[in-house]
């Protein structure tokens, strides 16, 4: 039960306290207990829950939990110090951005549940304050869910609220430094390979087999594939089997160190996606696996199996501008070669002066 955020009326003089005492009790055994976090947000909801010692993602087929916000959210909870009473009245919970998500407002709701399935901990996060405190602890407006007593409160962290972070992906990113060569597949079959330039002090990247009548429409085509790869936000994931690769276009990346990353990209229909506006490319769901080159270094080799290992069997919806760079066709990346420029006419000889009188 989320105690000390009652209705009652604020006292003239408040000392500050710990909201939860229980959790933030240094001994660490209150946390211990905890079998599920949930937080819901005007951005969506996600619920991450302990099974056999691991943390997934059960709204996302039991996806692993990505640690880093799921430490944040409880963090906020159990840090919580309340610090100043503030308004008990509902018509002005939303200057503090204090309604409650499911009714449409802009809180953040925060929910410890113990692993016998019982309540810890609930209380819905609002506006930041203006000041934090002196040890650095964010400042927050915050109240219980059935309460309407609000309290400015300080927090070692606030919650993540986008359900996206909590997904554990970012393990196949690849920056475009370390890239040594692509090759792009449609879904026709057609492919062509992206290399480093030959040419010094030139673009970065060619196409290999270029012919001498065609050129690269410009170096930022072929820079945005090679990166795109890198920081690669992924939406949602879901089962593999649960997607269609009818005709997948493919995509393999190699680096120097002797890792290929071999990719299946199956675009979303346009249609398909809410809120997609005319003409922004379709998102894509994306199969992920790893191999290595025959010159590949033990640090490749062990790279490639955590990914296998982490990708196997799942599928990642990436964004349309980002799966766009990965299904360009070659007609987009080339064009014909500029013909060459006339050679200047040699000047004219000088007359022969005439003869002097």
């Amino acid at each position: 039960v989320a105690l000390g955020l009652r209705a009652d009326r604020a006292e003239a003089s408040f000392t500050p306290r710990p909201l939860f005492p229980a959790l933030a009790d240094p001994s660490g055994a209150a946390l211990e207990r905890i079998g599920a976090v949930e937080v819901e947000s005007p951005a969506g909801t996600i619920a991450a829950r302990l099974v056999d010692g691991a943390w997934v993602l059960p709204d996302r087929s039991n996806y692993p939990a990505d640690p880093a916000p799921l430490i944040a959210a409880v963090n906020a909870v159990a840090s919580l110090t309340l610090v100043e009473p503030k308004t008990a009245n509902p018509e002005r919970f939303d200057l503090l951005e204090l309604d409650a998500p499911g009714a449409g407002g802009q809180a953040t709701l925060v929910l410890l549940v113990d692993r016998d399935g019982a309540e810890m901990a609930a209380v819905l996060f609002g506006k930041r304050g203006l000041q934090r405190s002196v040890g650095g602890q964010e400042a927050v407006y915050v109240r219980a869910p059935e309460a309407e007593q609000t309290y400015l409160a300080y927090a070692g962290t606030l919650p993540v609220a986008d359900p996206a972070a909590w997904l554990a992906t970012g393990f196949f990113d690849i920056a475009r430094a370390d890239v040594s060569r692509v090759t792009l597949t449609d879904a026709g079959g057609a492919s062509y390979t992206i290399i480093p330039s030959p040419e010094p002090g030139g673009a970065p990247y060619t196409l290999e087999g270029l012919g001498p009548d065609e050129a690269v429409t410009s170096p930022y085509q072929l820079n945005g594939i090679v990166g795109a790869l890198a920081d690669l936000p992924v939406e949602t994931v879901a089962r593999a089997d649960a997607i269609a690769f009818d005709a997948p276009r493919r995509a393999v990346f190699e680096t120097a160190t002797g890792l290929e990353l071999r990719l299946e990209l199956a675009p979303l229909p346009p249609q398909a996606e809410d809120g997609a506006e005319a003409g922004e490319p379709p998102a894509a769901w994306l199969r992920v696996s790893a191999a290595t080159l025959p010159e590949a270094d033990e640090g490749a080799a062990a790279l490639a199996e955590r990914i296998n290992q982490r990708a196997e069997g799942w599928a990642f919806r990436i964004p349309g501008y980002r799966a766009e760079p990965l299904t360009r066709p070659r007609a987009d990346v080339v064009e014909p070669a500029a013909p060459p420029e006339p050679a200047e006419p040699a000047p004219d000889a000088p007359a022969d002066e005439p003869p002097s009188p």
